[in-house]
């Protein structure tokens, strides 16, 4: 009888819980470069196959792209060979197609300047990377365009990644 009376009692919440939406679907990837490893985690908007996310960086970026910069301070140097070394972001994911994605966002971050010197900075980017996706795989470029600041100079850049590896991990 106490048990049909806690039954009886618990059952509105019983219907409630049953109710309620199912938690946005949520993601966590692991991004490898030739020479840099990175994480992010996004949690989906409903069902607008939008996801926004953050994530970071460590170790030399882009040894399979390049750096290009410009401005007074970069100018009449050789090629440089410009890297960054550590970084965050903040972006939204979009799902384009079952087999294509896309990043876009903002980066900001450290960087290395080699080869004449070797000094460093800090950059601020905005990027889009999208990517061919096989269930857990995905690889594509990513493109940023911004600005770095070394020793009081400002130069914009352009960087491309030819490839990254990205894996992931999507649940609900």
């Amino acid at each position: 009888m106490l048990i049909g009376a806690l039954a009886a009692l618990l059952a509105p919440a019983r219907a409630a819980w049953a109710l309620d939406p199912p938690a946005p679907p949520r993601e966590v990837t692991v991004d490898v470069d030739a020479a840099s490893i990175g994480a992010t985690y996004a949690v989906s908007l409903h069902d607008s196959g939008v996801m926004l996310g953050v994530g970071g960086a460590l170790g030399p970026s882009p040894l399979l792209g390049r750096v290009f910069a410009t401005g007074t301070h970069f100018d009449p140097a050789p090629p440089v060979n410009l890297l960054e070394i550590a970084g965050v972001q903040f972006f939204a994911r979009w799902d384009l197609a079952p087999w294509l994605r896309a990043d876009t966002g903002v980066r900001l971050g450290l960087f290395i300047h080699g080869n004449e010197n070797y000094t460093g900075g800090e950059y601020g980017a905005l990027f889009v990377a999208p990517g061919l996706v096989w269930r857990w795989l995905w690889l594509g470029p990513r493109v940023s365009a911004g600005a770095m600041v070394e020793s009081g100079h400002t130069a914009g850049t352009l960087t491309i990644d030819y490839v990254m590896a990205r894996f992931t991990k999507r649940w609900n």
